[in-house]
């Protein structure tokens, strides 16, 4: 076996083992996710609207999350005036 070949080989078993890695985060990920789009969730800076839902893939030490991509809602409940979107991770969410 070459180097060239080696390389070739480790590098298709590392993209293998990626896709296997992406594949079980989202299937935990959707396991444990109650939030549905069109939800407010709040977390520890405040409320948002969630437009979009995506999966952290974690490593070794960490379990994957959901992660909710949204506009912030005020205290009044309305969206904010200038649309600001931010990013809310699942385990930073505070119970209401």
């Amino acid at each position: 076996m070459t180097p060239e070949e080696f390389k070739n080989k480790f590098c298709e078993i590392n993209k293998e083992a990626h896709k296997k890695r992406v594949k079980l985060s989202k299937e935990y990920c959707d396991s444990i996710n109650p939030v549905k789009l069109g939800d407010i969730f709040v977390d520890h800076i405040g409320p948002i609207k969630v437009d979009k839902i995506l999966n952290s893939v974690g490593n070794f030490n960490e379990l994957p999350s959901p992660v909710y991509s949204g506009i912030v809602v005020r205290k009044d409940g309305k969206l904010s005036k200038a649309k600001t979107r931010r990013f809310a991770w699942f385990t930073n969410r505070k119970e209401r």
